[in-house]
């Protein structure tokens, strides 16, 4: 799937202040947050993980860092500060990143770990790379499926399956990936449309060719390969894979999802983008000119391509709850995502997962980096938090988005399951939805074809 907000990168300038003090010669000062003692404090974290002794000589740790994400990169640097001042924690981390593209983060690594030398110690992979080192997560990564410990206790599971190998837990997640309704609400009132009478895509498709088609606007755009499709198909529930890692294209949710997506291009009231032209300049030249006044997608979504790309229509967004299928399904859909593993193999290993179970995994982290960079918690508990309960967003009018979108979001997600052969069932599914949106293809026939196409590539890479 499309890395995360390849825009990201241009957030590292901006968040200069998050580098660590340790590179600075400065020591940073303890936060004053009112967080409960316990699971969720990050300070409590480093305690219980020392096991309450204070450290009279704290050991330097430096870690080499990759990843694609500049944000979440700045938002662990900013905790590792923070683990760095405390009393009790046996280490001061100084942290060298490098930013690359997913693809190129994913190479890099492999090849070193292929190798043997010159490893990263924390990886920060998207979870269609992350599918590749399934088969050798055990004996390359972190294991953190037990070392988590009451860190765990409230952790949301439909955000952990993606990370998982063969039931363990490798990956530890710095966003939820939790999807929203985003609306021009400028726009809306224009057209004279009530963004309540959407709760049902049924709704979006027939409000959208009444009211919007004819003024030369769509209610939501998507990325017409397997992007948008298999947003949509978590939503309805359903996924690439099951459990047992068969392929799971060909069935009644994948046609309900597929069937909603081409009924709303035929009705005007949906927009196909390319993948490359998804996440390009042709969609934010339509969000632009407001031929398309609507996304379902995730957070990410939001944080690192709209409000780039739309600081002057500041204030006239909203977000509300997904429209939902009539035939069931979740609340939201899943998409992406990008999580920390730790190369286990090496020397610093022990200190880097500490970092990560304390500054990435507590639901103060979660809180922080949600503050930060606008990624949502994957700890229940975070959702309660005060900050994020208060907070306001500027972009979507000043809406109490947390409390009012995402919360009831959180608790009626749905669980996607990874699988090794990933990657090489997306570049399948890519072109026979590009198919059916066309028209070039029935639904039950681009899915029928999809399936059988990746079960017999599965077959001939020796896959599962």
């Amino acid at each position: 799937m499309k890395n995360r907000h390849q825009l990201s990168a241009l957030a590292a300038s901006a968040s200069a202040i998050l580098l660590l003090s340790a590179c600075s010669g400065s020591t940073p000062a303890q936060p004053n947050r009112d967080v409960a003692a316990g699971a969720g404090s990050i300070a409590q974290c480093v305690t219980d993980s020392a096991g309450g002794v204070a450290v009279e000589e704290k050991e330097l740790v430096q870690l080499n860092l990759i990843s694609h994400d500049a944000a979440a990169v700045n938002s662990l640097k900013a905790r590792a500060a923070e683990v760095s001042s405390l009393q009790n924690s046996p280490y001061t981390y100084e942290i060298t990143e490098s930013i690359s593209e997913a693809s190129d983060v994913a190479t890099k690594a492999n090849a070193a770990i292929s190798a043997g030398t010159n490893v990263p110690d924390i990886i920060g992979l998207d979870s269609t790379r992350f599918s590749t080192f399934m088969p050798s997560a055990k004996t390359e990564f972190f294991d953190f499926t037990d070392y988590l410990g009451d860190v765990a206790s409230d952790r949301i599971e439909s955000r952990d399956a993606v990370w998982s190998a063969d039931g363990r837990l490798y990956g530890v997640e710095s966003g939820y990936g939790l999807g929203a309704f985003f609306y021009n609400q400028a726009a809306f009132d224009e057209l004279g449309i009530d963004p309540a009478e959407l709760k049902t895509w049924d709704d979006v498709i027939r409000v959208g060719a009444e009211k919007a088609a004819p003024q030369g606007k769509a209610l939501m755009g998507f990325a017409s390969g397997s992007d948008g499709f298999l947003y949509a198909l978590s939503q309805r529930g359903g996924g690439m894979f099951d459990a047992e890692g068969n392929v799971t294209i060909d069935t009644p949710e994948a046609v309900e999802a597929l069937q909603m997506l081409v009924d709303g291009v035929e009705a005007g009231a949906f927009a196909p983008f390319a993948p490359a032209d998804f996440y390009g300049a042709p969609n934010y030249a339509a969000m632009q000119n407001e031929s398309v006044i609507g996304y379902a997608f995730p957070d990410w979504w939001l944080a690192y391509f709209m409000k780039p790309n739309l600081e002057d229509q500041a204030g006239e967004w909203r977000a509300q709850p997904q429209p939902r299928f009539d035939a069931g399904g979740y609340a939201t859909g899943l998409a992406s995502g990008h999580a920390w593993l730790v190369y286990k193999n090496g020397e610093v290993s022990e200190a880097a997962a500490l970092l990560i179970k304390c500054g990435q995994a507590t639901s103060e982290a979660q809180t922080q980096m949600f503050l930060e960079s606008g990624y949502l918690p994957h700890n229940a508990s975070a959702f309660g938090d005060l900050e994020l309960q208060d907070f306001t967003d500027p972009f979507l009018g000043d809406q109490a988005v947390v409390p009012e979108v995402y919360e009831p979001a959180s608790v009626d997600a749905p669980v996607v399951i990874n699988n090794p052969s990933w990657g090489l069932a997306q570049q399948v599914l890519d072109k026979e939805i590009s198919d059916v949106i066309a028209g070039r293809k029935t639904v039950e026939d681009g899915l029928s074809t999809a399936q059988r196409m990746i079960e017999e590539a599965i077959e001939s890479s020796g896959g599962n």
